[in-house]
């Protein structure tokens, strides 16, 4: 059928539809066009009609006539606050209508349909009440006659109860818009249709107040979203919640969207189902029921499946994140988020990709969706579902710091108050009771401690407006102060103090009084956090004291019962009445607990009986009772134990462990896994013997059959977890069994029984006689050490397992020095096999014997000589036992003497020990130093150590560095043991074999590591830096592993860490000093490459060796800081004024002095610079490079090196300048504002530098007129001086306050004025003196005179020439009278200003003198620049603006963001920056000049950056440089800018705009004609286009673009570095103007005879 276009749905509802086939669903809709109905299930349309006549009320007339009952009435209206008022009422056909009787304008109407009733009204004669809007609201009426209209009077009446009227409104609430685009604007969606929209700069913080009010009224189910709720997408009213039949339906539309688009079906579903959960999520008893947990799981599977990296509006991604809250909001989501497979994974995925987006939107529905996992939103709910939920949430430490990152971020900045509120109530749940009591404790612990660290945040926050987020900080802060320790809490009440919270607390604790269920809570709150607060606090108590009367201080204390009882209003769930009300609904029927207990009383009758029958054999066996299963004690009883029990035990474990099919004895459903698990249950009681304090292995009957390994895996686990080893094929440092062993195994065992086997099957009371059965040897084990309950060559595989859990460090570590200690004194075996075949009477010579005539041999003789049949044979029964023993076991094959491979594992496993259980290890010192000192010592003067296959000193020496690192008591305990001189010895050795072809796999290179290391701690402990200076071998050493930096980078960075170390000693200082070390650290900075870092590519320091050279050259840098006593890392070094003046020579003293600070000092030297402080390029440069490596060379081959180390190094370019005061004279001319450190100290050194020099221009003086100054011969020395004057008048002018260094040399400085035929040099004394001020000066120091009085007074710039005549003439007629009178300011003198007349204020700011001066410390900076935006805005909206005003306003703007960069953060909360980008439309020229000045300044925020991303800017600034193509270099400065910041979507909009072509069109100059520089926009559209191609997802497409330009190839290779950005503002104009004013009065001073006259 056709379907009609356009039709827009306006209302749909979910109905049954009755016809000739019978009754179906349909969805009714009511649309633009014509009434619609759909197929429910799959959304086709299968009927509509069109509607013929649209109905429009605003213009169609009813005639009175018509309405037969229509009538208007005169009476007054009683308003609530007792005031009438005169009003018309008048009965329409819809409703009641308030008629205004002066205008006859319609006030207010009631419809008939929201009518509940009437009713009388006692206080007023005749009137009545309408009860109106759903809720009862109560609108009384009472009507009475006026003149011959009517014929009774009538009055009409309303009260409003205010607070009933908040409650019908929020109650009425649906949703709450935030409107995307414009960051003021917010839409309120009523539950009847009605939508109001507001503006306000605080729109978050609004709204955050508006929800919690929302909500605590018991409107649950609104929500906070960016997209208009779509009326047609619902199935019903807002009103009215929808059937189960409509949820199911749109549960499944999640699974399958019936039109294929998933965002349609995820609105759809947000707009039929409440915020609250789902109504219907229990599965209902019946044969058909719908299995709704089912329809739940596959909805959120759904959901977790849509990419949040996808490109795609933030407002569907957020409605996906409300479709899982509405989901986990019911129980069956609740419980799913545990329950269903990959749901946790899936959703923290989609929640920290959600997060990066930085949406405040996305990131507050993210975060309310995971509140509503934290707590159950459902009734009826299981808090151990809570805790299960709660721990998978908190168990990710970095997903916490993001979580918490964000908070502080968001409060810093006043941002977010939405994010603010839902990341309080995650924090409430997780640790506020009583929600904490479900939180696991070190979660809780953890999370706590991170909370508390960052607690300033939290005190910023009871600032805040927002009454729901001061609770929640409120709540926070209580958890903080009661859970924490001493510590945190005392913080927590020092910041109450300095953050004036408690003075805030205390006055909303005392004088808030109100109905207000929020602010009640508010002030329960508030009293107790000011009880924690002043809690063993006396400087509050003290506050307090100063606050309070005594009297009420003392009431306090006093025993008294407290006077008023309030409710527990922050404790609102009691856990334990939830818990004992679920364990009664989880009760057990009566027949089930009947049956249990007869099961219980056979199971203790069984238990009984076993233990008689296992009474004997356990005393024997000196073993406890355990627990056995009752299964397994009714399976024993199948077994008969006779005394001798070990038979028994053997036989049993044989039997079980080789049968081969388990279900000959157990139900067919059992699994092998299952078999193999109770009998080793049944077997485990008897793995003991009666000796005490031997190997587990040596007492578990097992021993023989099964490795180490799995004998301590049964010991310490489970026996299931052991059936799934035995049973299976493992790797691993705790058990190494296969299937190969374990048919290994039987085929022993079966070998073992053979005798045995036959006899039984004969006679089933055959009795076993007990043999041991030989040691089970396995050859995958043979070159395997097994150690307390680990194979030590798995455990140090760190590739395969590198961080494998260690159960007991301490007892490993105990072991590991027990196996050292048996591998070192490992001798050969006492008894030969051929011993051993003889004493059990075996041939030999015949090779090796078979187990089987072993054991026949021994059990033939064993019987023989047993002490119970012959006493005489004890010694010989004792020798067969340790021959059978002797060729059972390993004993046979033990290699003579230790073994290094052994040893090597040992001591890898205590490195491995000592580096990941540093905590565990501290308080321990090490016992195993006398034989690792013993190993370095035999392996360093080893002959063959470098050909070794398995040297130990690698080992060795590595183990000693993580001692040493561990703990200082075992630092102490190596020097008392010689151990650095040992180990002196082993790096000297290493050392000397180290060559430029050395690779860091060779042995030497892994030892001389290892022992940097190890000396790099020592030299934290004073007594082992007195060691280390008394072998000063081991600074030649070090500084010898520097010089292979290029080929051992790695090596050499543990050497300068080393030297780093040292460096916290003067005398060490000095040692490194002396043997070169500053060659071969100053090479290493040379080769950093900064590109690498600053290109933002992701290294490695294992792929790259750039990044290697790079880290080498910071550790460096840091090296040479605490030599020279610069850096404060780890200790604070001492100042060595010796390495410093080396540092100084050859770095300048301005690099030198920057090695303690954190300035980026590598980049400095790797890149050319020019300033007063330093000239550095490739010259100087190289000329330092040659110089190291040649003194690098010297030193290391020859031992000879600079005498003064480098500090009488001068750099040749550097020689031909003037150098005064460490600053570069003539550098400092051409850049006189550069920024000095000590202006008043380069002041000084000018003059004392212009003083050295006076004798020198006096001597001129006296020359004849023939030789003139500017003479050849003089002319290097006269422009130096020229050069020192001019840069002291600069300094002077440049730094305020330096003047004051100029006292007491005006004698000197008037001297340069004599100097005839120096003109330049008279002319800058003369500037000098200007800038100086000297007539003040020297109107304190001699008489002061008319002219000097009116000379300063000129110089002053007084404003009123009236009061400077004035003061002069009095003064003038003083001092005739008395010559030697001085000049004293009047006590009671004022000038009268002018009241600023014609200046432009804004905020209570002058903005003309504020341009001039834009560095004045503003008052209030906040409140200013609101008012100046307020201004501007209002400016940029207007068609005409006053040019004048607009200009000014913009320069105040951008001065202001220009020096007080911190406010720019402030502009996108307060959302300005979508007017702003408007005004770039505008017709008006002028207005987007302005725009364009103020985005290009903001463009250096990243906030505002970011906020523009989310705004349509590119097309309007593109529009606004099409108006104003003089502002396109400024406007792509401001682009460049905006993309480096990697806003992908900047660039996107870029590509929609089309701004890459239109950019390309301006470099070929189509629009740049009117322009005086276009080379200079041009150089910012390159810049611009190059920051587009940089973007990760739209480079690729950029560079297509351009790549098709000829015009891009011309530009693309060019660097346009040179190129000044355009400056917005010319300077400050006090300095040019000041010097103008006083270089002019200086022309048009009058002289003493005028001055009379004046």
């Amino acid at each position: 059928m056709n379907v009609l276009k356009d039709n827009k749905d306006l209302a749909c509802f979910y109905t049954t539809k009755h016809s000739w086939r019978g009754k179906y669903k349909r969805v009714f809709s009511v649309g633009t066009h014509g009434i619609t109905t759909y197929n429910p299930t799959t959304l086709e349309v299968t009927n509509q009609h069109i509607l013929l006549l649209n109905l429009h009320l605003s213009n169609c007339s009813i005639n009175p006539t018509s309405f037969p009952y229509l009538n208007r009435y005169n009476c007054y209206k009683h308003h609530w606050s007792d005031t009438r008022r005169t009003v018309g009422l008048e009965v329409t056909p819809g409703g009641i209508d308030q008629i205004d009787p002066h205008t006859n304008r319609v006030i207010c109407s009631y419809d008939y349909r929201s009518v509940e009733g009437f009713a009388e009204v006692s206080d007023y004669q005749g009137g009545f009440c309408i009860l109106y809007g759903g809720f009862s609201r109560l609108v009384s009426v009472s009507v009475w006659v006026f003149g011959h209209h009517c014929d009774r009077s009538r009055i009409f009446y309303v009260a409003i109860n205010r607070k009933t009227d908040v409650i019908f409104v929020l109650l009425q609430v649906f949703a709450l818009i935030c409107d995307a685009e414009n960051p003021q604007v917010f839409t309120i969606e009523f539950i009847r249709g009605q939508i109001r929209k507001y503006c306000s700069t605080e729109r978050d913080s609004l709204m955050a107040s508006l929800l919690d009010g929302v909500r605590a009224s018991g409107n649950r189910d609104v929500c906070v979203k960016m997209a208009p709720t779509q009326r047609g997408q619902r199935w019903g009213l807002l009103s009215m919640p929808v059937d189960e039949e409509v949820e199911s339906l749109h549960l499944r539309f999640l699974a399958a969207p019936p039109n294929g688009i998933f965002a349609d079906a995820v609105f759809r579903f947000n707009a039929n189902i409440s915020y609250s959960g789902v109504l219907h999520a229990v599965t209902q008893d019946g044969l058909f029921s719908e299995n709704k947990e089912k329809l739940i799981n596959n909805a959120i599977l759904a959901l977790l499946s849509q990419d949040a990296e996808l490109a795609g509006p933030n407002a569907e991604l957020e409605a996906q994140f409300q479709a899982i809250r509405r989901l986990v909001a019911s129980k069956a989501g609740f419980q799913a988020f545990t329950q269903l497979p990959k749901f946790r994974e899936k959703l923290g995925v989609k929640t920290v990709k959600a997060l990066k987006r930085n949406n405040n939107g996305v990131t507050h529905a993210a975060i309310d969706m995971l509140c509503a996992l934290m707590c159950p939103m459902h009734d009826d709910y299981d808090l151990r579902q809570e805790q299960l939920n709660k721990a998978s949430l908190l168990s990710s430490k970095k997903f916490l710091e993001n979580l918490l990152e964000k908070f502080i971020s968001n409060v810093e900045h006043g941002t977010g108050a939405l994010v603010i509120s839902a990341l309080l109530d995650f924090l409430t749940f997780a640790l506020c009771a009583p929600y904490s009591e479900t939180t696991e404790g070190q979660q809780f612990d953890m999370l706590l401690e991170m909370v508390a660290s960052n607690g300033r945040t939290l005190f910023k926050l009871f600032q805040h407006p927002s009454m729901a987020i001061v609770k929640g900080a409120g709540l926070v802060m209580k958890a903080i102060i009661e859970e924490g320790d001493k510590e945190i809490a005392t913080k927590m009440q020092d910041l109450a103090l300095s953050e004036g919270a408690l003075p805030r607390h205390l006055h909303t604790s005392m004088f808030t009084v109100s109905a207000d269920q929020r602010m009640l809570t508010n002030r329960q709150l508030s009293r107790h956090l000011v009880g924690l607060w002043i809690a063993e606090n006396p400087v509050a108590m003290n506050l307090l004291k100063r606050i309070l009367p005594t009297g009420l201080l003392a009431y306090l204390d006093s025993s008294d019962a407290v006077p008023e009882k309030d409710v527990d209003r922050m404790h609102i769930r009691d856990n334990l009445k939830i818990a004992t009300d679920q364990f009664g609904r989880n009760k057990v029927p009566e027949w089930q607990r009947i049956a249990g207990k007869a099961a219980k009383e056979v199971e203790k009758f069984a238990k009984e009986k076993a233990d008689l029958v296992l009474m004997h054999w356990r005393d024997k066996m000196g073993i406890a009772q355990k627990e056995v299963s009752f299964v397994w004690l009714w399976l024993l009883s199948f077994m008969q134990f006779p005394s001798g029990s070990a038979n028994v035990c053997l036989s049993a474990v044989a039997w079980f462990l080789t049968r081969q099919n388990p279900n000959m004895v157990t139900n067919k459903r059992v699994s092998n896994s299952n078999y193999i698990t109770q009998k080793t249950k049944s077997v485990n009681v008897c793995t003991h013997k009666n000796a005490k304090g031997q190997d587990i292995v040596q007492r578990s009957v097992l021993g023989p059959v099964l490795p180490e390994a799995m004998v301590c895996y049964l010991e310490n686990y489970e026996a299931e977890r052991f059936s799934e080893i035995f049973l299976g094929e493992f790797d691993t440092p705790e058990a190494i069994w296969s299937s190969e062993m374990r048919r290994m195994m039987i085929e022993k065992i079966a070998a073992h029984l053979a005798d045995f086997t036959p006899r039984l099957q004969s006679n089933t009371r055959a009795l076993y006689q007990y043999c041991p059965i030989p040691v089970v040897s396995f050859p995958q084990l043979d070159s395997e050490l097994f150690c307390n309950i680990y194979y030590l060559r798995h455990l140090c595989d760190s590739n395969r397992f590198p961080n494998w859990p260690i159960r007991d460090p301490v007892k490993l570590l105990k072991d590991t020095l027990e196996a050292w200690k048996r591998e070192v004194e490992k001798k050969p075996p006492s008894m030969s096999v051929d011993d051993a075949y003889e004493v059990l009477n075996l041939p030999i010579g015949q090779g090796q014997h078979e187990e089987s005539k072993i054991r026949k041999a021994y059990f033939r003789l064993a019987q023989k000589y047993h002490p119970d049949k012959n006493p005489e044979g004890r010694d010989m029964f004792e020798k067969v036992n340790k021959a059978y023993e002797f060729l059972c076991t390993k004993s046979a094959r033990i290699v003579d003497g230790p073994d290094p491979e052994n040893i090597i594992l040992i001591l890898k496993t205590q490195s491995i020990l000592f580096n990941r259980h540093r905590q565990e290890l501290e308080p321990y010192k090490y016992a195993g130093y006398p034989m690792l000192i013993k190993t370095i010592t035999m392996e360093t003067g080893d002959e063959q150590l470098f050909s070794k296959t398995s040297p130990l000193l690698p080992a060795a020496s590595e183990l000693a560095f993580h001692t040493v690192n561990c703990s200082a008591l075992n630092a102490e305990e190596l020097r008392r043991e010689s151990g650095i001189e040992v180990l002196l010895e082993a790096l000297s050795r290493c050392v000397a074999v180290l060559t430029a072809s050395s690779k860091p796999e060779d042995m030497a290179v892994q030892v001389c590591g290892h022992i940097c290391k190890c000396y790099s701690v020592a030299a934290q402990f004073e007594e082992c830096r007195e060691k280390i200076i008394e072998l000063p071998n081991i600074i030649r050493d070090v500084c010898h592993i520097l010089y292979y930096g290029k080929v051992l980078p790695r090596l050499c960075s543990l050497s300068v860490q080393c030297v780093s170390s040292f460096a916290v000693d003067f005398f060490l200082q000095t040692h490194l000093y002396h043997a070169g070390v500053l060659w071969h650290l100053l090479v290493n900075l040379f080769n950093y490459d900064y590109t690498l870092e600053e290109s933002g590519v992701q290294t490695s320091q294992e792929t790259n060796q750039q990044e290697v050279a790079n880290s080498l050259a910071k550790l460096s840098l840091v090296a040479l800081g605490r030599l020279g006593g610069y850096r404060e890392t780890v200790g604070p070094p001492p100042e060595n004024p010796t390495v410093r003046k080396s540092l100084a020579a050859m770095l300048t003293p301005y690099v030198a002095r920057k090695l303690g600070t954190s300035t980026p000092v590598l980049k400095l030297l790797n890149s050319n610079s020019e300033n007063p402080y330093l000239i550095w390029n490739n010259g100087t440069r190289a000329e330092l490079l040659e110089f190291l490596e040649a003194q690098q060379e010297s030193n290391v081959k020859r031992g000879e090196c600079d005498k003064s180390f480098g500090a009488e190094f001068v750099f040749s370019e550097h020689g031909k300048e003037l150098i005064v005061g460490e600053i570069f004279v003539r550098v400092y001319n051409e850049q006189p504002a550069f920024p000095l450190e000590y202006p008043k100290a380069f002041a000084a050194s000018l003059l004392d530098y212009v003083g050295s020099q006076a004798q020198y221009l006096h001597t001129l003086l006296a020359m004849t007129q023939t030789n003139k100054v500017e003479s050849q011969q003089h002319a290097q020395r006269l422009r130096w001086a020229e050069m020192a004057l001019e840069a002291l008048r600069n300094v002077i002018k440049n730094n305020p306050g330096s003047e004051t260094e100029c006292i007491n040399h005006f004698k000197l400085l008037f001297s340069l004025l004599r100097v005839h035929g120096a003109g330049k040099v008279q002319q800058l004394a003369l500037e000098v003196h200007t800038h100086t001020h000297i007539l003040r000066e020297e109107r304190h120091k001699t008489q002061c005179t008319p002219t000097t009085v009116f000379y300063t007074f000129r110089l002053c710039r007084l404003n009123s020439n009236s009061a400077c005549e004035y003061i002069y003439a009095e003064h003038f007629k003083q001092q005739k009278d008395n010559p030697d009178v001085n000049w004293k300011m009047p006590e009671d003198f004022t000038v009268p200003y002018a009241a600023g007349q014609g200046e432009l204020e804004v905020g209570g700011v002058f903005l003309r003198i504020f341009i001039a001066q834009p560095g004045w410390v503003l008052r209030k900076p906040r409140e200013f620049l609101v008012s100046l935006l307020e201004t501007l805005t209002e400016l940029l909206e207007k068609n005409n603006p006053n040019g004048e005003a607009l200009e000014t306003v913009t320069t105040a703007a951008v001065c202001l963001f220009s020096t007080q960069t911190q406010l720019a953060d402030q502009v996108p909360p307060l959302g300005h920056l979508p007017r702003i980008l408007a005004a770039l439309n505008h017709k008006n020229n002028a207005i987007p000049k302005s725009s364009i000045r103020l985005i290009h300044v903001l463009s250096d925020n990243e906030l505002c950056v970011r906020s523009m991303a989310a705004l349509e800017t590119i097309g309007p600034l593109m529009t606004g440089m099409k108006v104003r193509a003089d502002m396109a270099g400024l406007a792509c400065e401001a682009l460049n800018r905006m993309f480096q910041r990697e806003q992908s979507d900047l660039v996107a909009q870029a590509l929609r705009v089309e701004l890459v072509p239109y950019l390309l069109k301006l470099l070929e100059g189509v629009g740049l004609e009117t322009l005086d520089n276009p080379s200079a926009t041009k150089a910012q559209i390159v810049k611009a286009l190059k920051s587009m191609t940089r973007s990760l997802q739209y480079g690729e497409q950029v560079n297509e673009i351009l790549s098709r330009s000829t015009v891009w190839s011309a530009f693309k290779d060019q660097k346009h570095d040179l190129f000044i950005s355009e400056s917005q503002t010319a300077g400050y104009l006090t300095g040019m103007k000041c010097f103008i004013y006083v270089w002019a009065i200086s022309h048009v001073l009058p002289s003493p005879r005028h001055i009379s006259e004046y």
